[in-house]
């Protein structure tokens, strides 16, 4: 039976019918009266004592420890949270034939995010480009192309005023208590075991906060994969379009996974094609809202159920389309089965052709 914790008025008056009980001839209920201020006082140390006794209760147990005693477990257990990540980019400066911008030169955006030069150059005509790096990691690092950036204290022939050249980007926040809880939690419930099934997942998404699910195909999964061959697949679905992972993301798994894998196995890193779901639907009210959140459970279930060679049953494509907030009646037209996805694609959404219902 769970304890239940007292609430300050519960204390209050037990503290109050202790005083007059034992001091019988003295009131505690005026309200001016000194006995009255010690028992309010003393009921709101002993609730603040209740709080911090819940508080301390969950910091011994993973699942419900605050961050500092989180990162605490991981460090037990050998998983260190993913560092927010900083971004990087291009950005044209100018100035005087000859001028030379040094590395370390720190720029800012209108919002106060700053960044610094990385690889100078000394200008050949009126303008160069230089590589640059936001000094902080996150996403507030990422910016796009044409976006003013001011030289803090330029190089002496040195415009004062920068451009971004192309998209600054590659900027993640650190790991959220979400994501990093479930995964020290995971080496609870599936401790390392120097390359069981469930570790190469584990390892994909410890390389990259992007990285969100993976999968291995072996020898027993397939015939076609060579006795000792690893296939492993992995998604980014927050941070690439449709969740297919780009070649950086690719790299750090790769890199990371090599280096924690036993040496006699054969390790193969792969992107999952994209095997795209038109649907044809007919919804009411046919707004754009609606629309909108349709595609949104729609993409929500693609998360949930695909995988490679994976099946999307069509009863569940018809009840993420019903359960769209605003939507009242809908026909699904098409598709009209299951779709199963070859090859080891993964399905994604594909085009949504939205109709009035007839």
């Amino acid at each position: 039976m769970p304890y239940i914790t007292p609430t300050l008025e519960t204390l209050r008056a037990r503290i109050k019918n202790d005083v007059v009980t034992r001091l019988p001839s003295l009131s505690a209920e005026v309200r001016n009266s000194m006995l009255n201020a010690l028992t309010t006082a003393e009921s709101g140390v002993v609730f603040g004592l209740y709080a911090y006794i819940a508080w301390a209760l969950k910091q011994p147990f993973p699942d419900t420890a605050d961050q500092e005693f989180l990162d605490r477990w991981g460090a037990i257990k050998g998983i260190e949270r993913i560092p927010a990540k900083k971004s990087s980019g291009f950005a044209t400066i100018t100035g005087t034939i000859g001028s030379t911008c040094t590395p370390g030169k720190i720029l800012s955006a209108d919002d106060g995010t700053l960044f610094e030069v990385t690889t100078g150059i000394t200008l050949l005509a009126n303008s160069g480009v230089v590589s640059i790096r936001s000094v902080d990691g996150g996403e507030i690092g990422n910016k796009v192309s044409e976006t003013t950036l001011t030289f803090r204290t330029p190089n002496a022939g040195i415009d004062n005023q920068a451009e971004v050249t192309t998209s600054i980007t590659n900027g993640q926040e650190e790991e959220t208590d979400v994501d990093y809880r479930n995964r020290v939690l995971s080496v609870f419930a599936e401790p390392p075991r120097g390359g069981a099934r469930y570790d190469y997942p584990r390892w994909a998404k410890e390389a990259s906060v992007n990285v969100t699910r993976a999968w291995i195909y072996t020898f027993d999964d397939d015939i076609g994969i060579s006795l000792g061959t690893v296939r492993l697949f992995f998604m980014t679905d927050e941070a690439t379009i449709d969740g297919i992972p780009d070649n950086s993301d690719l790299v750090l798994v790769s890199q990371y996974v090599e280096s924690k894998r036993p040496v006699a196995s054969v390790f193969e890193p792969l992107i999952p094609v994209p095997d795209p779901v038109d649907f044809t639907i007919q919804i009411e009210p046919n707004t754009g809202e609606v629309q909108a959140a349709v595609e949104a459970e729609l993409r929500d279930l693609f998360i949930r159920d695909s995988q490679p060679n994976g099946t999307i049953l069509l009863s569940r494509m018809r009840e993420a389309i019903s359960r769209a907030t605003g939507e009242s009646n809908n026909i699904l037209v098409s598709p009209i089965e299951d779709h199963v996805s070859i090859n080891y694609d993964i399905a994604t959404v594909g085009n949504l052709i939205f109709q009035d219902i007839i």
